[in-house]
């Protein structure tokens, strides 16, 4: 993870599947329990994303829940086409950003106020 004061860069790798999100739920605890009080910013970045279901995509949704509900506002970033494409077949894509992000307000409908 690369952070500066206020923001920080998490790096989502490897099997988001039913098979991987075991794993994937303790990195990601682990990493948020360790994150800064001053955080408010994250960009979580998909590039490395190996293979991704329903399962993962819900549980990147649910990161970027609590992630919120912490006041820290996050956004998806380097999605591959297909890490977009199995979000977008989910539901998870209205809308992506031409530079292939997308924020959590955007999972939301319109009349979600903050």
């Amino acid at each position: 993870m690369h952070h500066t004061d206020h923001a920080q860069q998490l790096a989502l790798f490897g099997d988001w599947t039913l098979h991987g999100v075991g794993g994937q739920i303790t990195k990601l605890k682990g990493i948020m329990d360790g994150m800064s009080g001053e955080c408010r910013t994250v960009t979580l970045d998909c590039g490395d994303i190996e293979a991704i279901d329903i399962c993962g995509c819900q549980l990147i949704y649910v990161c970027m829940t609590c992630l919120k509900d912490n006041g820290i506002t996050s956004t998806l970033a380097n999605l591959s086409e297909e890490t977009s494409a199995v979000l977008e077949k989910n539901g998870f894509s209205v809308p992506f950003y031409p530079s292939g992000t997308f924020g959590f307000d955007r999972l939301l409908p319109v009349s979600y106020e903050y």
